[in-house]
């Protein structure tokens, strides 16, 4: 067992894709995982609506 925060801060990976990464990554380590928490930018790193390529920090908190 044991924790894992990973994160990405790429415009180009969107949520889905990140979480589909990791997914196969655990898949392909052979480590079941759990994600127990998923985050983003702060309140402080506002995000434009017609930006929303900005809000691109992916944050996935997870337990094996």
């Amino acid at each position: 067992g044991g924790w894992l925060v990973t994160s990405s801060c790429s415009q180009h990976l969107s949520r889905d894709q990140f979480r589909d990464v990791v997914v196969a990554a655990a898949a392909d380590a052979g480590r079941p995982a759990t994600v127990v928490g998923e985050s983003g930018h702060p309140p402080d790193h506002p995000t434009a609506l017609a930006h929303v390529e900005g809000e691109d920090l992916n944050i996935l908190w997870l337990r094996a």
